[in-house]
Formats: structure tokens, sequence, C-alpha cells
């Protein structure tokens, strides 16, 4: 009886063991490594500090990181959380994003701060709360806090959450959507850095909540008011609490705001619309794959950055199981496109996300 079970235990043991080679065997697939930006127009150059970030699985619990730059890329080992899609930035600042995974980071000289919105409100407490993290760069100390937000109401739902600073004064910003007939609204509150003390500042209503962006001392949003067709655009001082509505006469959805070089971007899948500090339109810029990414299913732009005095503008086209990013480079100064490319999202490469841009 012993030799039977000794027998059956050294054949299940082979059988496992030779399972266990077939599985390694299947999951060490030859991923391909021609990892490239296509150019279509102007020069690769025109990246000038910007890469492309690209996370792959080289087997069943390993990273890498591709770095697209210039004409070459790089690929070093990495750590990376799948089921919360951290990576190795993230992971290295744990503290920043704990409990907080999904949070609105900002960054300048001096901090990366970082905000997440309990969206469980008002099932998870009785008071809306934000959580508030912030790094000295300087002494590399993170400090944490819960925010009471006793402003927020239980008739609206959180939009979109700002973190920015201008002249030393740092605000938590707070866009809303009205429900039940209530009206959307801006919050916004100062907070101190360094002991995170917050203080509500002011609100503003409006009837319509859209994208947004800061440069610091403004806040502008677009949006569609009840009683129009036209796109709107709203600015808020937030120094002065000062707001104005200008009427843009446009009939677009803009995916992306952005300011540089005292000049407002609206960018949509229609084209590039700029405006100069008295938010008169000046020109509409039309990347060149434009009828390219027409002939897709489907297509956004999925982040937009600037450097230096560029905009890089990345999109994501998807048909069927295949999908192509391509990305256009912005010369603010003379608001001329310098380089547009695309980047194939292979499945045979381990590709487990679409590249992101980050500033080198």
């Amino acid at each position: 009886m012993k030799l039977y079970h000794m027998i059956g235990l050294t054949t299940a043991s082979l059988i496992s063991l030779g399972s266990l080679a077939f599985m390694t065997n299947v999951k060490r697939v030859e991923l391909n490594q021609d990892f490239k930006i296509e150019n279509i127009s102007g020069n690769l150059s025109e990246l000038d500090g910007v890469a492309l970030k690209g996370i792959i699985k080289t087997d069943q619990s390993n990273y890498s990181k591709v770095l697209l730059e210039s004409d070459t890329f790089q690929m070093s080992p990495t750590t990376y959380d799948y089921f919360y899609s951290m990576d190795d930035e993230k992971l290295d600042n744990r503290e920043l994003y704990r409990n907080a995974p999904w949070a609105k980071t900002f960054e300048n000289d001096d901090y990366v701060i970082t905000s997440q919105f309990d969206t469980s409100f008002p099932y998870s407490a009785d008071v809306a709360t934000s959580r508030l993290a912030v790094k000295n760069k300087k002494t590399n100390q993170i400090t944490t806090t819960t925010v009471a937000l006793k402003e927020f109401s239980s008739q609206e739902g959180r939009d979109s959450e700002y973190i920015t600073d201008y002249n030393g004064t740092y605000y938590y910003i707070l866009t809303t959507y009205g429900r039940m007939n209530s009206n959307s609204r801006i919050l916004v509150y100062t907070f101190n850095p360094d002991t995170l003390r917050t203080t509500f500042k002011f609100e503003l209503s409006s009837d319509y909540s859209g994208t947004a962006t800061t440069d610091g001392k403004m806040l502008y949003m677009t949006g569609y008011p009840s009683h129009s067709d036209q796109l709107q655009l709203l600015s808020l001082d937030l120094e002065t609490e000062e707001p104005k509505t200008i009427d843009l006469n446009l009939n677009i959805y803009p995916n992306q705001l952005i300011v540089k070089n005292n000049k407002l971007y609206l960018i949509s899948d229609s084209g590039i619309y700029t405006y100069d500090a008295s938010i008169s339109s000046t020109e509409v810029i039309t990347p060149s794959f434009t009828e390219e990414l027409n002939q897709y299913d489907y297509f956004w732009i999925e982040q937009t950055i600037a450097h230096d005095n560029k905009l890089y503008i990345l999109y994501i086209a998807y048909k069927q199981s295949h999908s192509t990013q391509y990305l256009s480079i912005l010369d603010t100064n003379t608001n001329k496109i310098k380089f547009e490319g695309k980047i194939a999202v292979r499945s045979d490469q381990g590709l487990i996300d679409n590249y992101t841009l980050i500033v080198r």
C-alpha cells in the first residue's frame, strides 16, 4: 500500500512538473520588439525632452517599461500593479496614493500633491470628503489628511477636481454636476501645502458643467447652457472671484483644454481651436491625419501635455480589434504643427495599455 502511494505520488509529481514546464513554455512567448513611431510629417527630434511610455508584460509576473524617443527606444525592467494600473512612479510613492490609486496629481518645483474625492458619498459618510497628500521635495516628507467638504451637497455629483497654485496660494477646486434639477457648481478651496489646513473660499453656480483647465490664476470651463446649442466659455479669476462668460459660436465638444503662452487651446475631434488672451478666436489648426482618423470606428484625444513652447497631443483610434495612436506636436509660438506620427498598438508586443506622454 505504501509502495502504491509512493508510485502514485511520483507519477503525479512527474505529471505536475511536466504540466508546469508546458505552462511555463506557453507563457514565455517571444515578444515583437519593433517599437517605433512612424513618421507622417516633420522631424521626430521635435519630441525634444518628451517620450512615449508603454508598459509590456514580459511573462506571468514581470513587466518592462518601453520609452519611445526620437528614432530609438529604451526597454528596462519595471514594477507595475496591473489591478490598479499603477506604474513604478506611483509604487515608489505609495503613501501619496494609498487608498487613492486614481488620484489627481499636481507637481511644481516644491511639492507633489495628490487629491481623490470620495465618490461613494453620501453612502460612505454624512459629509463629503477628499484625501489630500503632499510630498515636500526638499525634505521628502509626506503629509496626508482627509478634508471635510461641507459645502458639497448630496444633490450633486463630482465632475472633476483640480489642484493649482498662483503667487504662493494653493487651490483645490471641485466642479460638480447637478442632480434632481439642481445647478452645477464650482467649489474653490485654498490650502497650506505644509499643514494641509484647508479653507473654503467661494462657489460659483452655473447651468452646465464641462471640460475645464487652469493656469493657476484662471479656471476655464466650456459647456452648453440649457438654453443654447452654442458652446460657451466660462473664465473664472480664482484670486478676485470674478467670472466671465463668453459665447464661442461653436458647435463642438472639446476633449481637452490647455493654456500655454497666454493662449487657450480647445482641442476637439474636428481640430485645435486657438484663442488669445482676450478670448478672440485666432485660427483653427487641423492635423493632416484627420481624414485617416475618420476611417476608424471611433477615436478620441487621449492626452495633451505642454512642455517648453510646445503642445503634445495624443490620439487613440480603434477599428474592430485593431488600435493606433497618433501624435501631433504643435509649436505654440507659431501655431504650426511641427511633427505628426503614429504608433501601432500591437498585441504581440505585450503592451497592457496605450502609450502615454511623459516629460523626461
